[in-house]
């Protein structure tokens, strides 16, 4: 039953994904709504489905990758909402939209069970760490593709003939803005994320950092993200030079979540 719900889920999720592409290619506001309304009847579901799973799965809730993926897909659906409502652009909400599609079939195809440590089922901090990473990697996830997005409305406003789609996404000055926010709120994430692992490494290994390749890129990760922030502030690296540096960093969070070895950070 679960599955078969799931399977809805996703479907409701790629059609609302397809129609707000089909928006941002036609201008069509009637596809906009529809693509809305899809999105809004499988975040519900989506959420009923998440209750479910945290009813019926042992403490802490989230074993495996796909449980991962799938809090991480649903704090997604709850970003795209807060965005379409503060800059009511469906344009926008298609950045959303897709991080949602991608990370709702990685928690179908993605099963692998966490290794938690000797005694961490138990300990709340291996919930906290997590939850704390799940929600990071939604945020950057976006960030990234936000990060894209004000590369294209750059390339476009740069040639001779903008194409119509710029009339449809916000200004450069609001998605760079976007763009820093929203890394500011994955950052913070990430860091509760990485002091909750390395406190339940100590609680249940003896050792806050035992050196293995997830924490490490966790670490690295870390520290470019905190560069960025740092030369935005200090050298007013906004724009272009900024988001490229971003996406280096999303490329050490994308090495950080999918590497072979299963530990928590």
């Amino acid at each position: 039953m679960i599955l078969s719900l799931n399977v809805v889920t996703a479907v409701l999720y790629f059609f609302a994904t397809l129609g707000h592409c089909l928006y941002l290619i036609f201008s069509d506001r009637r596809m906009g709504r529809l693509a809305v309304g899809l999105f809004l009847v499988g975040a519900l579901l989506h959420t009923g489905l998440l209750v479910a799973q945290v009813l019926q799965n042992p403490y802490p809730f989230f074993l495996s990758d796909g449980d991962f993926f799938y809090c991480a897909a649903w704090a997604s659906a709850v970003a795209y909402f807060l965005a379409l409502r503060k800059y009511r652009l469906i344009g926008l909400s298609t950045v959303f939209s897709l991080v949602v599609l991608v990370l709702f079939i990685l928690a179908e195809i993605r099963k692998r069970h966490f290794y938690l440590g000797a005694g961490a089922s138990e300990n709340p901090w291996a919930l906290i760490h997590i939850l704390f990473m799940s929600l990071a990697f939604a945020v950057f996830s976006a960030s990234f593709l936000i990060g894209l997005v004000y590369l294209l409305q750059q390339s476009q406003l740069k040639g001779r003939h903008p194409g119509a789609l710029l009339s449809r996404l916000p200004s450069l000055e609001t998605t760079d803005a976007m763009h820093y926010r929203a890394l500011t709120v994955g950052f913070v994430l990430l860091s509760i994320g990485i002091l909750a692992g390395a406190v339940l490494s100590k609680t249940t290994e003896g050792r806050f950092f035992r050196g293995d390749s997830k924490q490490i890129m966790a670490l690295v990760t870390w520290a470019l993200y905190a560069l960025f922030l740092n030369v935005r502030l200090k050298a007013g690296w906004r724009g272009r030079r900024g988001i490229l540096l971003s996406i280096l960093g999303f490329a050490g969070v994308v090495l950080a979540f999918l590497t072979l070895e299963h530990r928590v950070m």
